[in-house]
């Protein structure tokens, strides 16, 4: 009885990582094709905004009474929009690159 339940432990976990997997590449998508007429889409970008925020960020550094330093993370944004575009149907996909520059703290990039 015990090899049967491993055995179905072992299925569960596969598949749970199998689902996860999917929904994880099912969250970014960007067609090549024209889903009616099969043309190849054609590309374009253009600049989609900047603008700057910041937030504290904590130090390994204290001050004189032991009181932890705090560092001010300057973030810079910048946002390119690109668009994908069939001959025939016009606009069929468009998505958003967003980068962070952080001064004080890791980098990002993501689409959005």
């Amino acid at each position: 009885m015990k090899k049967k339940k491993g055995w179905a432990v072992l299925a569960a976990l596969v598949m749970t990582l199998m689902i996860g997997a999917t929904a994880l590449a099912a969250t970014y998508y960007e067609p090549t094709y024209c889903d009616q007429c099969g043309a190849t889409l054609s590309t374009g970008y253009t600049p989609g905004g900047h603008y700057t925020t910041s937030h504290l960020v904590q130090t390994n550094l204290v001050d004189g009474n032991g009181n932890p330093i705090y560092a001010n993370c300057t973030i810079n944004h910048d946002i390119t929009i690109k668009k994908k575009y069939c001959p025939t149907h016009g606009l069929k996909w468009s998505g958003s690159w967003h980068v962070e520059d952080h001064s004080y703290c890791s980098d990002t990039s993501y689409w959005e």
